[in-house]
């Protein structure tokens, strides 16, 4: 297990306090508190169960501690007289209301808190999670990914954000400017050589964009189709739980209803949104209005279509608007077809067959979701390793680099990637 460093100096010119554990609700939370003499600051707040007990360095007391109106039970560890450790429930009102109670206390700044990871030395942010290394700095991506490792929701993101953190993204990023400045400093002829492996390289940290922009943020998955096709139904067996009113009236979901699942180390938010059909119910029309929107906002579109009933082609216009490699025709109810009622639809490479009642191919939806949102460059990488471009400006800055890098201006190019890096 790591530990804080024992000189923590650099708090005497400021204060923090972090939360260590990622957002949301979970069962504890961590808050860092770091400033001069947060000891004696912290423990202003306590009521021990014995009346003389005494905080000591390193050593994990139960205490309450007291809010405006209560008291929060909490367990308390002292690292040092500038650095304390608060374990709480980990409820989001509890940690705000003990985050907003001790940055009072201590006077933080709002510009404190809102950079608190971007101090110049780095010592405070390094200190919150083990150093790759103890003698070098962090640079601008690893800043970065070291704020959002907290908000990760599964192991597997926040494994790849770590990795991120120490240094895989830096240390690609690197080698494509070292061999952009040798291009520039040999023969024009033997140049060329190297312009395939440089642009091959910026292209394949562009793709990862792609996963690396849902690391902390869920694919978005959309149930569409007529009303009665069992999009609901089909929600519920993907989720395991009745998570949408199942029943045989037609347009019962008339709003959009969504819940996150994890599928193979990858967040998911599946949408269940109304069933398209002409009606003259105002509160129905508003429902498939925005079905319309929010399909222009999703990674992939499972089009649900009732095996059971033999119709004309179902909701064009999914099709007409959106790439075919990002729908797939998902044919539901297939346990009460029997032989020769229905005409078989026609093959197409996106059509599944399923029932939501019996689970019969639903792994081979679940396998089929998970191939067309997660890359096939991906597959056999260690997320341990892996190099993943995971915001906008890395994004835009590669984008650029390789615009420059195509137009042969090798040294620009090689200035760019390395303001990545800065």
């Amino acid at each position: 297990m790591w530990k804080s460093p024992d000189n923590l100096s650099f708090v005497a010119d400021s204060c923090y306090v972090v939360r260590a554990t990622p957002q949301g609700r979970s069962a504890v939370a961590t808050l860092i508190v770091s400033a001069k003499n947060a000891k004696q600051i912290v423990e202003s707040f306590l009521v021990f169960p014995q009346k003389h007990e005494l905080l000591k360095n390193d050593v994990p007391l139960f205490a309450r501690f007291r809010l405006a109106e209560t008291f929060e039970e909490v367990v308390v560890r002292i690292r040092n007289d500038d650095w304390a450790e608060l374990h709480c429930h980990g409820g989001d009102a509890v940690v705000a209301a003990l985050k907003t109670t001790l940055e009072t206390a201590l006077k933080v700044s709002r510009e404190e808190r809102e950079n608190v990871w971007e101090n110049t030395d780095d010592d405070f942010a390094a200190s919150c999670f083990p150093p790759f290394s103890s003698t070098e700095k962090l640079d601008a991506v690893q800043r970065e990914a070291l704020r959002m490792i907290p908000l990760a929701e599964t192991e597997l993101t926040a494994q790849i954000l770590l990795a991120q953190y120490r240094g895989a993204l830096s240390r690609e990023i690197a080698d494509t400017i070292q061999l952009l400045y040798k291009a520039s400093q040999i023969d024009e002829k033997k140049r060329e050589s190297l312009f395939d492996e440089t642009l091959q390289k910026i292209e394949t940290l562009l793709t990862s964009y792609e996963i690396g922009k849902r690391l902390i943020v869920p694919f978005r998955v959309v149930l569409v189709g007529r009303v009665n096709s069992g999009k609901s139904s089909l929600l519920n067996a993907i989720l395991g739980f009745e998570r949408a009113i199942v029943s045989p009236v037609l347009g019962t979901t008339r709003d959009l209803v969504s819940a996150k699942t994890i599928m193979n180390g990858w967040s998911i938010l599946f949408v269940d949104t109304a069933g398209i059909r002409e009606t003259q119910c105002v509160i129905e029309q508003e429902g498939i209005k925005r079905t319309r929107e929010t399909l222009i906002d999703s990674d992939l579109i499972l089009h649900v279509i009732d095996m059971s009933e033999k119709r004309e082609e179902e909701t064009p216009e999914i099709h007409s608007r959106f790439p075919h490699s990002n729908v797939i025709r998902v044919f539901n109810k297939m346990d009460i077809v029997v032989s020769g009622a229905n005409v078989v639809p026609d093959s197409r490479a996106n059509d599944l067959f399923v029932s939501a009642k019996t689970g019969q191919g639903l792994d081979v939806l679940y396998q089929t979701i998970l191939k067309k949102l997660t890359p096939d460059f991906y597959k056999n990488a260690v997320p341990f390793l892996f190099p993943v471009v995971f915001n906008q400006r890395q994004c835009d800055a590669l984008f650029s680099a390789r615009r420059l890098l195509l137009s042969r201006e090798w040294n620009l190019s090689a200035l760019l990637l390395k303001e990545i890096c800065r």
